[in-house]
């Protein structure tokens, strides 16, 4: 893959200043991971497919490691049109619009098959429109691995889990759901976990095994847990105003290229789920397997909280249950 612009913080005042010329269109992406993660790989092919097909019309400029905006800072700021793109962690969009958090409701998608599915339906198309009302444009989604249990020790059931300091991503259906499983949840951001997980501000966290090895997590954690909470990917969002006002051959570019970085993102994740279990042990971690009887128990003890979600997330949960 050749390499791209990356533009250093240090650069971004007086970028921000400067409006795009009559020949190009510039698209400022920000985004937290680094840049051999999936997303910032997807992102890239991104830039690849739409500089290529517009013959230059777009130029991109990455910004990766949160250099330019802190992952709970993405939505607002394509929002208001400080930068054109984002591609936030689908909790970071629930503070947005809260039917998004049928994507976090946990123990629900089993697969990401089934979570494609889903994405066809007209519940989630509506869920995408909601998001026009606040100046974003979805215009497709992309996929990270499903959200794993680290700890400090392992855990290996529900019972395991009671009294823990477990982190979630900024979400309140996350946060409750921990606390129905028997423990304190605590919402850190990704960028800030290996440090809470050092000095003991967590016990334990759920993030995605691929994200955790390039954050290095295993530095300070044992073991790796195999409860899929659920199944994370990215809303591909841009600031509405400037995407409407673009030619509509224009529009189809990106979503084009928005697509084919999807076809891109499906083939990895799957491969590099499958061999995640092996790169984990490589560096030390302990790969605990559930049975059906645990899992059947954190199941059970996560049903009353679904009760109280709004009956319109409870609607989409027995949708993608019809799957």
């Amino acid at each position: 893959m050749k390499s791209h612009r990356t533009v250093l913080a240090a650069l971004v005042v007086g970028t921000l200043a400067t409006p795009a010329s009559a020949q190009t269109e510039t698209i400022r992406v920000s985004y937290e991971t680094t840049p051999e993660h999936i997303k910032s790989r997807t992102i890239e092919v991104f830039t690849e497919e739409l500089e290529a097909i517009s013959d230059g019309y777009f130029a991109v400029e990455l910004y990766p490691s949160a250099q330019l905006l802190g992952p709970s800072d993405e939505v607002a700021a394509t929002a208001r049109g400080q930068i054109e793109m984002s591609a936030p962690y689908f909790s970071y969009v629930a503070g947005v619009e809260p039917l998004m958090n049928i994507y976090q409701a946990p123990l629900v998608f089993e697969s990401y098959e089934q979570l494609w599915k889903f994405l066809e339906t007209q519940e989630a198309e509506d869920v995408a429109s909601s998001l026009r009302q606040r100046n974003l444009e979805p215009v497709g989604y992309w996929f990270e691995n499903p959200s794993r249990l680290w700890g400090k020790e392992p855990l290996r059931s529900i019972a395991d889990m009671r009294g823990k300091k477990i982190r979630t991503v900024p979400s309140e259906i996350l946060q409750k759901a921990v606390e129905a499983m028997g423990a304190q949840p605590t919402a850190i951001p990704g960028t800030e976990l290996y440090l809470a997980l050092q000095q003991g501000v967590a016990d334990g966290a759920f993030t995605a095994p691929n994200f955790g090895l390039t954050m290095k997590y295993y530095e300070v954690t044992e073991a790796v847990t195999k409860l899929d909470l659920f199944y994370g990917g990215y809303i591909v969002l841009f600031h509405k105003p400037w995407f409407d006002a673009l030619p509509e051959e224009r529009q189809a570019q990106i979503e084009e290229a928005v697509a084919k970085a999807r076809a891109f993102n499906e083939e990895f994740v799957q491969k590099d789920l499958a061999g995640i279990d092996e790169e984990l042990r490589a560096v030390g971690q302990e790969v605990i397997e559930l049975d059906e009887a645990a899992l059947e128990e954190f199941r059970q003890a996560l049903e009353p909280y679904y009760e109280t979600l709004d009956p319109k997330i409870q609607a989409m949960i027995a949708k993608a249950r019809s799957l």
